[in-house]
Parts: C-alpha cells; sequence; structure tokens
C-alpha cells in the first residue's frame, strides 16, 4: 500500500539567516536644491530573493533628524530588515550633514562655476530642510511645494526621536506616528516623547506599522485660544487700573 504524499511548505529564511549583502545593491546619486545646494542620496535597491518579498520595488525615502545623517539608519539592523521585506531604500542627507557637506558644495562649485549656496557658513534652519531639502528628493520644483500632500497622503509615519518638529507635523494628520528611539537625547526630548506616548499619539517603532486612532494636535488652535485669553486678560487689567 502506498503512503500518500504529504505537502512539505518551504519555510523562508528569517532575517538573521540572511546575509546582508545579498540583500542588495548599494549607489549614491545627487539631488539639487532649489536654492543651491547638491544633496547626496544613498540608495539601497533590493535584490530579489528565493522566498517572497511582499514589498519588493516599492520606494521607501528615509530622512534622519536635524543632527543626524545616513548613519541613524544604517548603523543597526533597521535597513537590512526593511530590504528583506523587498523595499527600495533612498536616504537623503539634508545640507551640511553626511556626504551632503559643506566641502561638496565647494568643490562642485570650483568645477561648475556656480556661486555657492548663500547659506553655506550655518546659515540655514529647519525651514531650509521642509521647504527645499525634502521636495528636491522627490520633486522637480515644478508647482506648489508638495510636502503638505506627502502628509495628508501617507498611510503611517517612521519619525527619529531626535525630531520634535517633525513628530509634532505628522501628528497633526490624525494618522499612525512611528517613533525610532536613538541613543542620546536628553530630558526635554524624553519629556515630549513621553508625553505623546502618553496620549496615544505616538508609539516605540517595533519593526512593522501599526494601526491606532487618535484625535490629531492642534497647536495652532490651541495657541490662538491661549493668546486671546492673553490679550483678554490684560486689558481687563487695564480698564480696572
Amino acid at each position: 500500500m502506498r503512503l500518500p504524499r504529504t505537502h512539505v511548505p518551504v519555510v523562508p529564511p528569517t532575517v538573521d539567516e540572511v546575509a546582508f549583502r545579498d540583500l542588495y545593491r548599494k549607489s549614491e546619486y545627487p539631488v539639487e536644491t532649489s536654492d543651491g545646494w547638491t544633496l547626496m542620496v544613498t540608495r539601497y535597491e533590493p535584490a530579489p530573493q528565493p522566498f517572497h518579498q511582499p514589498l519588493l520595488g516599492e520606494p521607501l525615502l528615509l530622512v534622519h533628524g536635524f543632527s543626524q545623517n545616513r548613519h541613524t539608519w544604517t548603523s543597526g539592523e533597521f535597513v537590512k530588515n526593511l530590504l528583506y521585506f523587498g523595499l527600495d531604500i533612498h536616504i537623503v542627507e539634508l545640507r551640511g550633514h553626511g556626504k551632503s557637506s559643506q566641502q561638496l558644495q565647494r568643490e562642485r562649485s570650483e568645477l561648475s562655476g556656480r556661486p555657492l549656496p548663500p547659506d553655506l557658513d550655518y546659515g540655514w534652519d529647519l525651514d531650509d530642510y521642509l521647504l527645499h531639502d525634502l521636495p528636491a528628493t522627490v520633486w522637480d520644483m515644478a508647482g506648489e511645494n508638495p510636502y503638505l500632500a506627502y502628509l495628508a497622503v501617507a498611510d503611517a509615519f517612521l519619525v527619529t526621536a531626535d525630531s520634535v518638529s517633525m513628530v509634532s507635523e505628522a501628528a497633526a494628520t490624525g494618522k499612525p506616528v512611528h517613533v525610532i528611539e536613538l541613543a542620546g537625547g536628553d530630558a526635554k526630548f524624553a519629556r515630549f516623547h513621553r508625553a505623546m506616548r502618553d496620549a496615544g499619539i505616538t508609539r516605540p517603532f517595533n519593526g512593522r506599522i501599526e494601526r491606532w486612532v487618535y484625535t490629531p494636535l492642534d497647536d495652532t488652535a490651541r495657541a490662538g485660544a491661549a493668546l486671546r485669553a492673553l490679550v483678554l486678560e490684560r486689558l481687563a487689567a487695564r480698564r480696572a487700573a
């Protein structure tokens, strides 16, 4: 009597069983901002694997925090875990950070003859990151700045813990905000992130995208109400004097 064959499912390797170098092809490319900076983007193009990769070829832009560079993402296992699922990873370094250095601007100016960026000597601020650097990686500078549109159409956000402003902007959408913890930090940042977690707005990133609901932040309305109350209080005090 012949016994029936049983189907033995093929079990894919775990992420720890796959060598990091087998998961990608690495390259770099420059992008130009509207105000004259050259930024470098490091790409980890996924190498197709013999096992199923549900996100194969889907592009993902990673942006470091205020005082970081590309190593924020590459120094641990984070990029490897994303590549395991097949994501096409692009890591931009903002002006003055990593390979988007001031020295790079000087070298390209000497080669091309174009003027140096006017804010080269640490004259930039957060607005330059948001209005010039980020759009340069995904926008051809035609039409309106799409930053707010990105926030509107995103399903969820991954933000490093060293950026209060980016967490706050993402939290204004009412969509899940995953915070990636970093070494270091200070008490002010710790209090902010603890308050956001306690309010149910953010959660630590644990390697997968989650879904939850919260009331979006509306700091503009709160600030306006507080300012109005302060003005009315002072006007009442003057009338009473």
